[in-house]
């Protein structure tokens, strides 16, 4: 029979909800009646505790004198190994959150995006210079400027709906 969750904590010099983060994540074993026994619980948390992650690690870290991190260094680097790792583990950190944003929707290609707006571009132009010709022969045979006005204004509103689906077809 082991003991409690904080008195198991307090030996070991980490904090209760440390130590049942560690349970949960299976890195320190519980006994079935669910307390925890230091001497297996010490010896799983070395074993598979990072050692980077850990606050005791970073506290000895702080201590260390510059000597003892500038030889733990990769090779061909000048910087030292846990500041790599660190750097590492930040960025591998931030391409999972680029990919879930890209799972939610929230991020876009951006070679997609200028294919869209140029898709839209050509569209409005094709548009745009088709006007005269269509509508030349029309206007040619009318002499009142309120007649041309509403005539054009008729023209460019049927444009302007229409725009939309088209856009949506070239897309597609």
């Amino acid at each position: 029979m082991g003991i409690s969750c904080r008195a198991a904590a307090k030996e070991l010099g980490i904090s209760h909800p440390a130590l049942l983060r560690a349970a949960r994540e299976g890195r320190a074993p519980r006994e079935p009646d669910k307390t925890f026994d230091v001497e297996k619980c010490r010896k799983a948390l070395k074993l598979k505790t990072h050692p980077i992650k850990s606050k005791q690690a970073r506290a000895q870290q702080k201590r260390a004198t510059p000597s003892e991190t500038e030889t733990k260094q990769p090779r061909g680097s000048t910087e030292p190994l846990p500041e790599a790792i660190r750097r590492k583990e930040i960025a591998l950190a931030n391409l999972r959150e680029i990919e879930e944003a890209t799972k939610r929707s929230e991020l876009i290609d951006v070679a997609e995006m200028e294919q869209a707006w140029a898709t839209v571009g050509q569209t409005i132009r094709d548009n745009l210079l088709g006007m005269p010709d269509k509508l030349a022969p029309t206007l040619a045979a009318m002499t009142e400027k309120k007649e041309i006005r509403t005539y054009l204004m008729a023209e460019f509103r049927q444009l302007l709906t229409a725009l939309p689906d088209e856009i949506h077809k070239r897309a597609a």
